[in-house]
């Protein structure tokens, strides 16, 4: 094996993902302001989860907390622009 074929096969199994991130978060993109003003209000994740999904915008658990981490089920991290 060597970077090459590593390479290759990276390009294969992983989509691209502009500035790191994947569709999911394009999509939270436009719901910025909305978490931004529930984070301010002091909501939950969990809370914050539920609302966005009764709108209709469905994003993983990981990409609403902005990490890989369970730890960071307290946190919540708005959209960078």
């Amino acid at each position: 094996m060597d970077d090459a074929l590593i390479g290759a096969v990276i390009d294969v199994v992983r989509p691209a993902r502009p500035n790191g991130h994947g569709t999911a978060w394009e999509v939270l993109l436009g719901r910025r302001q909305d978490v931004t003003d529930w984070v301010g209000q002091g909501l939950s994740i969990v809370k914050i989860g539920e609302l966005l999904t009764r709108s209709g915008t469905v994003v993983p658990y990981r990409t609403r907390t902005g990490s890989r981490s369970r730890s960071a089920a307290s946190k919540v991290a708005a959209p960078a622009g």
